[in-house]
């Protein structure tokens, strides 16, 4: 039974940082060129794409997909605090705070 549950655990962990890792990933990318990019605006979304796989080369497909790994992690780090205690709750609820702000910081960006 605590072998199933630490399994459990484990895959809960292991299934929040994937989409959190791209999530953080495409936000730390437009940080870094936004701010050095010294062309227009237009050159820093080029630039930016050229960070991403080919099949993901479009700023719609990269807007959505950070949208719905923001709302798979919300979702998986609330369950994870909820399975979880101590450092673990402390990192899960990090994450949390941090998807959501990224969440509202793509939603702003929408507008």
């Amino acid at each position: 039974m605590k072998i199933k549950q630490f399994r459990y655990k484990k895959i809960l962990i292991i299934l929040t940082s994937i989409p959190f890792a791209f999530v953080i990933y495409t936000q730390i990318v437009w940080a870094v060129v936004s701010t050095y990019s010294s062309q227009s605006q237009q050159d820093a979304v080029q630039l930016f794409l050229q960070y991403f796989p080919p099949f993901l080369r479009d700023i719609a497909a990269i807007t959505y997909s950070t949208l719905i790994c923001s709302i798979m992690v919300i979702v998986l780090s609330s369950i994870w605090r909820k399975k979880d205690s101590g450092n673990n709750k402390v990192i899960a609820t990090i994450i949390l705070i941090s998807a959501i702000l990224i969440i509202l910081l793509t939603l702003f960006q929408l507008m």
